[in-house]
């Protein structure tokens, strides 16, 4: 298992540094590289059209919580990358838990 250094701790104290932004409810971007995040399961939004208008907004929902978690990640483990080469990783928070399971789209 590869383990990504990436203490974003140090990084979000150094707002230039961390360029991070979240890409949908499950992915982020950091420095150009996207990962998605294992145990979250999101309905797509974007360019990805939702089926309905309730699943656009669990979707957007999705998104509002992964906006809280990027503040309060502490560590990034990846554990491989999908088909389209963006990593999939565990992430730890600053207060020592994982985020739990969350299934937006209700599977």
């Amino acid at each position: 298992m590869k383990t990504l250094a990436l203490i974003l701790s140090f990084l979000l104290a150094m707002p230039a540094l961390a360029d991070t932004r979240v890409i949908g409810g499950d992915t982020i971007e950091m420095d150009g590289e996207k990962i998605r995040i294992l145990g979250l399961s999101t309905p797509k939004t974007g360019q990805w059209q939702p089926k309905c208008l309730a699943e656009k907004m669990l979707g957007l929902r999705a998104r509002a919580y992964a906006e809280e978690l990027v503040l309060r990640i502490e560590s990034i483990e990846e554990q491989s990358r999908d088909q389209y080469g963006q990593i999939l990783a565990r992430i730890g928070l600053n207060d020592g838990k994982c985020p739990p399971a969350t299934d937006w789209c209700g599977k």
